[in-house]
Protein backbone atom coordinates (compact mmCIF):
# COMPACT_ATOMS: atom_id res chain seq x y z
CA UNK A 1 0.00 0.00 0.00
CA UNK A 2 1.11 3.62 -0.60
CA UNK A 3 -0.30 7.15 -0.99
CA UNK A 4 -3.26 8.06 1.36
CA UNK A 5 -3.10 4.14 2.64
CA UNK A 6 0.12 4.19 4.35
CA UNK A 7 -0.56 2.72 7.26
CA UNK A 8 -3.76 1.56 7.26
CA UNK A 9 -4.22 -2.46 7.19
CA UNK A 10 -7.77 -2.86 5.69
CA UNK A 11 -8.52 -0.37 2.61
CA UNK A 12 -11.17 0.08 -0.19
CA UNK A 13 -10.09 2.54 -2.58
CA UNK A 14 -12.23 4.03 -5.25
CA UNK A 15 -11.87 5.69 -8.66
CA UNK A 16 -15.05 8.01 -9.29
CA UNK A 17 -15.61 9.43 -12.57
CA UNK A 18 -16.66 8.12 -16.02
CA UNK A 19 -17.27 5.15 -14.17
CA UNK A 20 -16.54 3.68 -10.59
CA UNK A 21 -13.04 1.70 -10.04
CA UNK A 22 -12.42 -0.02 -6.99
CA UNK A 23 -9.65 -2.06 -4.81
CA UNK A 24 -9.86 -3.79 -1.64
CA UNK A 25 -6.16 -3.79 0.47
CA UNK A 26 -6.51 -6.19 2.94
CA UNK A 27 -2.76 -6.85 5.05
CA UNK A 28 -0.76 -5.85 2.23
CA UNK A 29 -2.62 -7.82 -0.24
CA UNK A 30 -4.94 -6.06 -2.96
CA UNK A 31 -7.00 -7.22 -5.42
CA UNK A 32 -10.11 -5.86 -7.63
CA UNK A 33 -12.67 -5.33 -6.04
CA UNK A 34 -14.79 -5.25 -9.17
CA UNK A 35 -17.91 -3.21 -7.25
CA UNK A 36 -19.22 -1.17 -9.80
CA UNK A 37 -21.65 -3.62 -11.00
CA UNK A 38 -22.93 -4.35 -7.44
CA UNK A 39 -26.47 -4.11 -6.94
CA UNK A 40 -27.29 -1.00 -5.29
CA UNK A 41 -30.77 0.84 -5.22
CA UNK A 42 -32.72 -0.22 -8.32
CA UNK A 43 -29.45 -0.80 -10.63
CA UNK A 44 -26.02 -0.86 -9.98
CA UNK A 45 -22.99 1.13 -8.21
CA UNK A 46 -21.93 2.65 -11.03
CA UNK A 47 -25.40 4.43 -12.48
CA UNK A 48 -25.70 6.17 -9.16
CA UNK A 49 -21.56 7.23 -8.25
CA UNK A 50 -20.24 8.50 -11.73
CA UNK A 51 -20.36 11.54 -13.22
CA UNK A 52 -23.20 10.37 -15.43
CA UNK A 53 -25.45 9.89 -12.19
CA UNK A 54 -24.57 13.94 -11.49
CA UNK A 55 -25.64 14.76 -14.73
CA UNK A 56 -28.42 13.42 -15.15
CA UNK A 57 -29.51 13.96 -11.49
CA UNK A 58 -29.06 17.95 -12.03
CA UNK A 59 -30.95 17.91 -15.13
CA UNK A 60 -33.60 15.69 -13.07
CA UNK A 61 -33.84 18.50 -10.43
CA UNK A 62 -33.83 21.63 -11.91
CA UNK A 63 -33.91 21.10 -15.43
CA UNK A 64 -30.70 22.12 -16.75
CA UNK A 65 -28.05 20.49 -18.38
CA UNK A 66 -23.64 21.30 -17.02
CA UNK A 67 -21.18 20.00 -19.32
CA UNK A 68 -19.19 17.57 -16.60
CA UNK A 69 -19.13 17.27 -13.13
CA UNK A 70 -16.22 20.37 -12.67
CA UNK A 71 -19.04 22.67 -14.00
CA UNK A 72 -21.38 21.38 -11.73
CA UNK A 73 -18.55 21.71 -8.92
CA UNK A 74 -18.02 25.30 -9.66
CA UNK A 75 -22.17 25.98 -9.63
CA UNK A 76 -21.82 24.17 -6.24
CA UNK A 77 -20.87 27.24 -4.61
CA UNK A 78 -23.64 29.13 -5.03
CA UNK A 79 -25.93 27.10 -6.39
CA UNK A 80 -28.49 24.82 -3.58
CA UNK A 81 -29.20 22.90 -6.33
CA UNK A 82 -25.82 21.83 -7.20
CA UNK A 83 -25.00 21.28 -3.29
CA UNK A 84 -28.19 19.26 -2.98
CA UNK A 85 -26.73 16.97 -5.47
CA UNK A 86 -23.25 16.86 -4.20
CA UNK A 87 -25.48 15.86 -0.65
CA UNK A 88 -27.29 13.15 -2.23
CA UNK A 89 -23.99 12.04 -3.46
CA UNK A 90 -22.34 11.88 -0.36
CA UNK A 91 -25.39 9.64 1.13
CA UNK A 92 -25.37 7.17 -1.75
CA UNK A 93 -21.86 6.84 -1.34
CA UNK A 94 -21.74 5.81 2.09
CA UNK A 95 -24.77 3.85 1.80
CA UNK A 96 -23.23 1.78 -0.60
CA UNK A 97 -19.81 1.40 1.13
CA UNK A 98 -21.58 0.37 4.97
CA UNK A 99 -21.78 -2.87 3.87
CA UNK A 100 -18.39 -3.49 2.26
CA UNK A 101 -16.84 -1.32 5.23
CA UNK A 102 -18.80 -3.69 7.59
CA UNK A 103 -17.95 -6.95 6.07
CA UNK A 104 -14.37 -6.15 5.36
CA UNK A 105 -13.50 -3.99 8.73
CA UNK A 106 -12.34 -1.17 6.79
CA UNK A 107 -10.04 0.98 8.35
CA UNK A 108 -10.01 3.51 5.72
CA UNK A 109 -11.57 4.48 2.53
CA UNK A 110 -9.21 6.13 -0.18
CA UNK A 111 -11.23 8.52 -3.26
CA UNK A 112 -9.72 8.91 -6.31
CA UNK A 113 -10.79 10.13 -9.89
CA UNK A 114 -11.99 13.81 -11.01
CA UNK A 115 -14.94 13.26 -8.36
CA UNK A 116 -13.47 13.06 -5.83
CA UNK A 117 -11.23 16.52 -6.46
CA UNK A 118 -15.17 17.98 -5.18
CA UNK A 119 -14.51 15.73 -2.03
CA UNK A 120 -15.41 19.37 -0.16
CA UNK A 121 -18.65 19.23 -2.09
CA UNK A 122 -19.62 15.84 -0.29
CA UNK A 123 -17.43 15.29 2.72
CA UNK A 124 -19.27 15.67 5.69
CA UNK A 125 -22.28 14.41 4.05
CA UNK A 126 -20.97 11.53 3.39
CA UNK A 127 -18.60 11.63 7.33
CA UNK A 128 -22.20 12.16 8.98
CA UNK A 129 -23.80 9.82 7.17
CA UNK A 130 -20.86 7.17 8.75
CA UNK A 131 -21.55 8.64 12.13
CA UNK A 132 -25.19 7.93 12.02
CA UNK A 133 -24.56 4.66 11.14
CA UNK A 134 -21.90 3.80 14.02
CA UNK A 135 -19.09 3.76 11.93
CA UNK A 136 -16.08 5.54 12.26
CA UNK A 137 -13.60 5.59 9.28
CA UNK A 138 -11.41 7.60 8.20
CA UNK A 139 -12.08 8.85 4.27
CA UNK A 140 -9.45 10.50 2.36
CA UNK A 141 -8.39 11.69 -1.12
CA UNK A 142 -6.14 10.27 -3.72
CA UNK A 143 -2.45 11.90 -2.97
CA UNK A 144 -1.23 10.08 -6.56
CA UNK A 145 -4.08 11.25 -8.53
CA UNK A 146 -3.29 9.59 -12.26
CA UNK A 147 0.25 8.23 -10.80
CA UNK A 148 -1.79 5.81 -8.61
CA UNK A 149 -2.52 3.91 -11.83
CA UNK A 150 0.92 3.54 -12.63
CA UNK A 151 1.72 2.51 -9.46
CA UNK A 152 -0.97 -0.24 -8.99
CA UNK A 153 0.02 -1.42 -12.50
CA UNK A 154 3.59 -1.89 -11.94
CA UNK A 155 2.61 -3.84 -8.37
CA UNK A 156 0.32 -6.14 -9.84
CA UNK A 157 3.06 -6.89 -12.78
CA UNK A 158 5.83 -7.66 -9.91
CA UNK A 159 3.36 -9.77 -8.03
CA UNK A 160 2.76 -11.78 -11.68
CA UNK A 161 6.80 -11.96 -11.73
CA UNK A 162 6.94 -13.77 -8.47
CA UNK A 163 4.03 -16.08 -8.75
CA UNK A 164 5.78 -17.16 -12.63
CA UNK A 165 8.88 -17.96 -10.90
Amino acid sequence: VSGAGIGYNRIIGLTIGTGLGSAIAIDGEVKDADLWRSKFKDSIAEEYLSARWFLKRYRELTGNAVKDVRQLALLGREDSGAQNIFKEFGINLGAFLLPHTMMHKIEMIVLGGNISKSYSLFSSTLNDYFIAEGIKIEVRTAGLWEDAALIGGASRFFEKQKELN
